[in-house]
């Protein structure tokens, strides 16, 4: 027989939620930490990269999950993470694309804020985004990106690995400079060269004579004298 009789209940009612509340799968500060420890970085517009995720694993996507819910667990592949920074001002929009042909598998780009916790843009299949004769399986993840920092970019596949080049390319509306307020110079009152008082002269109808192959002798001091009608007799020994 028990040492002490039975109770007819239970010694207190069920809960109606577990007492301890359920782990959920969001990140954590060290979980993403030493994710993002030495992870390579895109430094900004026209930044490019080229690796592979063949052979990698999938830590990233089995332990911090933020979009199997909604994407079906469809891009649980190996992966490469890149730290994308931005600095101002910022471009009006962003796209991290896969749009290349060394890429050798159906790729998924995902853009991510600083910690993680929001997803900006994923994209599986371009829909057009890549020109041709890029195959439709590339990814093409367009967003308008919020701040000036540093964003989190994921290189995935849809249930495949392989080889792949990434571009950052960035689309600007506005000048790359601010204009000026007015004419970089003020206009001058008067033309920079007074026009002359008189049009040069017509040239003349004919070529000038050809020059004479020797300079003339040197001029004299003054005139010469009267000439005679008739030569003198007999020249004299010296000049007159």
């Amino acid at each position: 027989l028990p040492t002490v009789s039975p109770t007819l209940s239970p010694t207190a009612p069920p809960t109606a939620l577990p007492t301890v509340a359920p782990t959920t799968r969001s990140p954590t500060s060290s979980m993403l930490a030493s994710l993002l420890l030495g992870a390579p970085t895109l430094a900004g517009c026209g930044a490019t990269a080229s690796g592979s995720t063949t052979g990698g694993s999938d830590i990233f996507h089995d332990d911090i999950v933020f979009d199997d819910n909604t994407f079906d667990d469809a891009d649980r592949s190996p992966e490469v993470i890149y730290k994308l920074t931005l600095t101002s001002p910022l471009p009006d929009m962003v796209a991290v694309h896969t749009c290349f042909l060394n890429t050798d598998f159906d790729t998924i780009v995902k853009v991510f804020n600083t910690d993680g916790t929001l997803l900006f843009r994923r994209n599986d299949d371009h829909s057009g985004a890549c020109d041709a004769p890029a195959p439709s399986y590339l990814s093409a993840a367009y967003f308008v990106p919020p701040y000036a920092g540093e964003y989190i970019v994921v290189i995935d596949g849809y249930q495949a690995q392989g080889n792949y080049t990434t571009l950052v390319f960035c689309f600007s509306e506005a000048p790359t400079e601010a204009p000026t307020a007015g004419p970089s110079a003020a206009p001058t009152a008067m033309p920079t060269t007074a026009p002359t008082a008189s049009p040069t002269p017509s040239p003349t109808a004919d070529p000038t004579a050809s020059p004479t192959a020797t300079p003339t002798a040197a001029p004299t001091a003054g005139p010469t004298a009267s000439p005679t009608a008739a030569p003198t007799a007999t020249p004299t020994a010296t000049p007159t």
